[in-house]
């Protein structure tokens, strides 16, 4: 008989819910541990690109981020005066802005 292999994750941000995904994939038994006692419903925007992207296919949960698009089209920088000196379109290059 196997042992069971148990793993606790401290933190639910971004990085501990897609270790437990992997690790759960793999065997263990996976338990996260948070210190917030309920979802916030603001945060910071979270742009996933390169590997990233190939990941969140993998995971097939590529959808549900799309489904969440905060709905960017870039970022646009402007003088004191209001005239745009540079635009950054979601996507392109450069880019301060990814498609998830």
């Amino acid at each position: 008989m196997r042992a069971e292999k148990k793993i606790l994750i401290c933190g639910a941000g971004i990085a501990g819910p897609a270790c437990a995904y992997w690790l759960d994939q793999h065997g263990f038994s996976v338990v996260i541990a948070e210190r917030a006692k309920a979802l916030r419903d603001g945060g910071q925007n979270v742009d996933i690109k390169g590997a990233a992207q190939q990941i969140i296919f993998i995971m097939g949960i590529a959808d549900k981020i799309a489904a969440k698009d905060t709905m960017e089209q870039g970022v646009k920088c402007l003088d004191q005066s209001g005239n745009i000196v540079a635009v950054f379109p979601k996507g392109g290059f450069p880019s301060l802005t990814a498609e998830f």
